[in-house]
């Protein structure tokens, strides 16, 4: 769970960077997880990434992924100035 959670904020900090966005521009986290009490165990992973103020989050236990090795899995919406966006 904690690599797992650690590999899935990284993947976020990658999407964001590239349309010229951070954490702090989240203002939505929905997380979902197979093993709730395992998850927040490890919460302090997820706020190594989420530094500043944290959006609203909701924290969603579910019976299984699709992929049976999938632990964790974030869905984010962020948002930012225009003039700020980085568009490829």
């Amino acid at each position: 769970m904690r690599a797992q959670t650690r590999q899935v904020c990284e993947a976020v900090k990658v999407c964001l960077t590239y349309v010229g966005a951070d954490f702090s521009d989240l203002v939505r986290v929905e997380t979902y997880t197979n093993d709730v009490e395992a998850h927040l165990k490890n919460w302090d992973v997820r706020m190594e990434y989420f530094t500043e103020e944290p959006p609203t989050h909701s924290l969603l236990g579910i019976s299984r992924f699709a992929h049976p090795e999938v632990l964790v899995e974030l869905e984010v919406e962020a948002v930012l100035e225009t003039d700020r966006l980085r568009l490829p």
